[in-house]
């Protein structure tokens, strides 16, 4: 995969899954899909295979990061944020409202389990081209040792990226 194309996928423990990868340099567009199947060492890493109908395959491989390990807590990411693609504000309730990318951003975040650096991040975009309602997730993740929440959502059509420092 080059730089700049991201992968989501829809899998289940122990299966294949099919998945979409989205070009980040084209708005976020879908453009192709394709299959993926790997072995997971638990909490060591995950290696495996892909292929897509643009006739492209080769091979995964993940180490797995402690940084999952951590808790997670609304009051981490609760508050108003603001960097060059957004502006928005995270409530104790888990309430985010604000602009992403020009578009109004409505949603909620949640925490699927509190003892894992994981988080549920839906919303809907309205008022722009990238209207629609999104799923995705967050994490609170380390760049040059600082805390940054990550978010990695997408629809049927396209996937958004953001973060800001926590």
């Amino acid at each position: 995969m080059s730089e700049g194309k991201y992968l989501i996928s829809n899998g289940h423990e122990d299966s294949e899954t099919t998945y979409k990868l989205y070009d980040m340099y084209n708005n976020g567009n879908a453009f192709t899909r394709g299959v993926v199947a790997v072995d997971v060492t638990e909490k060591t890493s995950f290696t495996g295979s892909f292929s897509n109908e643009n006739q492209q395959e080769g091979e995964v491989f993940s180490y797995y990061s402690s940084l999952y390990d951590k808790s997670s807590s609304i009051g981490y990411i609760d508050g108003s944020w603001s960097n060059n693609v957004l502006n928005l504000t995270i409530g104790m309730d888990g309430v985010v409202n604000g602009v992403l990318n020009s578009c109004d951003i409505t949603g909620t975040v949640a925490i699927p389990d509190a003892d894992k650096n994981l988080y549920n991040f839906d919303y809907t975009l309205s008022n722009c081209a990238n209207s629609g309602e999104y799923e995705g997730f967050g994490m609170i993740s380390l760049l040059d040792g600082d805390p940054y929440f990550t978010v990695i959502s997408g629809n049927d059509n396209r996937m958004e990226f953001f973060w800001f420092r926590a």
